[in-house]
């Protein structure tokens, strides 16, 4: 498909044959016409989204991750500025003519577990410039170090073949000089010492929930970190979200476990402070709002169990530990996993 730019703010929308969804496909993106400093093409990323529903590889599409969504600098998490939605749900949530059995389209804007988009980097990029002569060519990036590229006589002009394309790759053609200067400012950005310790603190697998969480070095339950959720009143949201891959070939009862203390929580026992769990089947049909509470008010470390036992087997599952609607402070840690066989 095709679509223009010429005047457009906001979203641009493209028509796609439904067969396309009914398997995995790789759908190309290009851009035609002038890109220079003014002009230029990019995927960008909501990084306020905190789904999980964006991947992004970098060995070409062998693995993917949500972890960090390009090879910037800096991570950056959230949801590719791209959108799959269905304009003509098929009516019953399983219907076998709605996108591959995905009931997470007929909810049209709610992300579905099994419904993923993933970006990887072009590669080998061919760049067609008028020409006789091939000019020496640097290709620089935020996506890594700068590049030499060597341009080759066709089709009438001079073709310059990109190694690599992620975020946005720019093309200098100049004298040697020229481009030698540009490589000693770029280069040393990416010739920094090995780093030894983290830059940051993380816990690792778990994102954030509406508002999120803090991650703390003290009064862990266990270990050195734990994770703590505090609302100023009931209004609030806060917790984190961990998607676990399960891929069950029958079905078996999980048992899930975490630890919780609490600091003045208001009201009464909900699923709204608990271990939370929503599942899908690998029939893709969806199991969901399981959820065991924590006490509220102020307690010291407590452990709380939830107990799965889906009739059919289970391919994925989103584990929340929430703290919403609930006023005051609490502390999360210890979550584990266990399955019958």
């Amino acid at each position: 498909g095709r679509v223009s730019t010429a005047g457009s703010r906001g979203w641009l929308e493209m028509p796609l044959d439904r067969a396309l969804l009914a398997a995995d496909n790789q759908l190309e993106l290009r851009a035609e016409g002038r890109l220079d400093m003014d002009h230029w093409f990019q995927i960008g990323i909501d990084t306020g989204a905190t789904t999980r529903g964006s991947s992004f590889s970098t060995d070409g599409g062998k693995t993917f991750s949500s972890d960090d969504l390009s090879a910037d600098l800096k991570a950056q998490q959230g949801e590719y500025l791209i959108r799959i939605v269905d304009q003509r749900p098929g009516g019953a949530e399983l219907d076998p003519a709605n996108l591959a059995q995905c009931p997470g389209f007929e909810q049209v804007k709610v992300p579905h577990s099994e419904t993923r988009l993933t970006v990887a980097p072009a590669e080998n990029v061919a760049v067609w410039m008028a020409g006789k002569q091939p000019s020496p060519a640097l290709a620089i990036s935020p996506d890594g170090p700068p590049v030499a590229v060597t341009g080759a006589a066709r089709e009438g002009g001079v073709v310059y073949t990109v190694p690599r394309v992620g975020i946005y790759t720019i093309l200098l053609l100049g004298a040697p000089p020229a481009l030698q200067a540009v490589r000693d400012r770029q280069q040393p950005v990416w010739d920094l010492p090995p780093v030894t310790e983290p830059l940051r603190v993380t816990a690792p697998g778990w994102d954030a929930y509406d508002e999120g969480f803090t991650l703390e070095t003290e009064a862990a339950h266990t270990g050195s970190h734990c994770v703590s959720c505090a609302n100023a009143d009931d209004q609030a949201i806060r917790g984190l979200v961990q998607v676990i891959e399960v891929d069950q070939k029958e079905a078996r009862p999980l048992t899930l476990t975490a630890w919780s203390r609490a600091e003045g929580v208001s009201g009464t026992p909900n699923g709204d402070y608990s271990l939370y769990v929503d599942a899908t089947c690998a029939d893709g049909s969806v199991y969901h709002g399981h959820n065991t509470p924590f006490a509220v008010g102020t307690h010291d470390w407590q452990e709380v169990t939830l107990r799965l036992e889906s009739p059919k087997p289970l391919k994925s599952m989103r584990v929340y530990l929430l703290f919403r609607r609930h006023a005051g402070r609490v502390w999360f840690d210890d979550v584990r996993v266990s399955g019958e066989r």
